[in-house]
């Protein structure tokens, strides 16, 4: 359903019209019910994308949003491919301390490890040209609802938004105990829902975090590397 249908069958489920439902309020139901199932994603398949981005002489970071990245936005990322390595992901702190070892003295054509904060993507050591990496990570979900636009989220989480919508309608008209049985409608849809999604199947492997498949580097074997080159 497109929103114009869901605000539709709420008022009509309600018994009512734009009067007591007006689309103000429907709005702010509907907008908390996608933001509420939003944060519960998580590192779900169907959001899981790639896009290309090609890096500027002697510049390490990136905003995951920026012009640098061909088309899709990103908000997680879950690996960096170069033209010749999976590049290691190493934690902020990590990142500095190797940036300020080797800031100036150790560049080159293409970066070995990367790092994400606030948004901005950081390769090291600085790329000294155009190198282009595919960056696999979970794409942004735009603002809802918009118009009369479909909901970004997959078709069947349409009859939960509605449940969602309908108990904050009751909750407004102070019939809480009608309000209470369609909250729990929501919960039960949702939850239902995504464990069918997130179940985890024998034959599909899945990225719970962030896998450094050459070990993690101590910042000592760091400075062993820099020093004997």
């Amino acid at each position: 359903m497109d929103y114009s249908e869901i605000k539709t069958f709420v008022r009509s489920h309600a018994d009512t019209d734009t009067t007591d439902a007006p689309d103000t309020n429907l709005d702010v139901y509907a907008r908390a019910a996608y933001n509420d199932i939003k944060r519960r994603l998580g590192k779900w398949d169907e959001y899981h994308g790639s896009d290309t981005l090609t890096t500027t002489n002697n510049v390490s970071s990136y905003v995951l949003t920026g012009a640098s990245f061909s088309s899709q936005d990103l908000e997680k990322v879950t690996s960096v491919v170069g033209p010749t390595q999976v590049l290691d992901w190493v934690p902020w702190t990590m990142f500095l301390e190797m940036s300020e070892t080797g800031s100036t003295a150790y560049k080159t054509s293409e970066a070995d490890f990367f790092t994400v904060k606030d948004g901005t993507l950081y390769l090291h050591p600085t790329p000294n040209g155009a190198v282009s990496y595919t960056v696999y990570g979970f794409q942004v979900l735009s603002d809802w609802p918009s118009g009369a636009t479909e909901c970004p989220l997959p078709r069947h989480f349409d009859e939960p938004i509605c449940w969602y919508m309908l108990s904050k309608y009751y909750q407004a008209q102070e019939d809480l105990e009608l309000a209470r049985l369609l909250m729990a409608d929501y919960e039960q849809g949702v939850n239902r829902l995504l464990q069918a999604e997130l179940r985890v199947d024998a034959h599909r492997p899945r990225i719970l975090g962030g896998l450094n498949r050459r070990g993690r580097l101590g910042y000592s074997s760091w400075v062993r590397r820099m020093t004997e080159g």
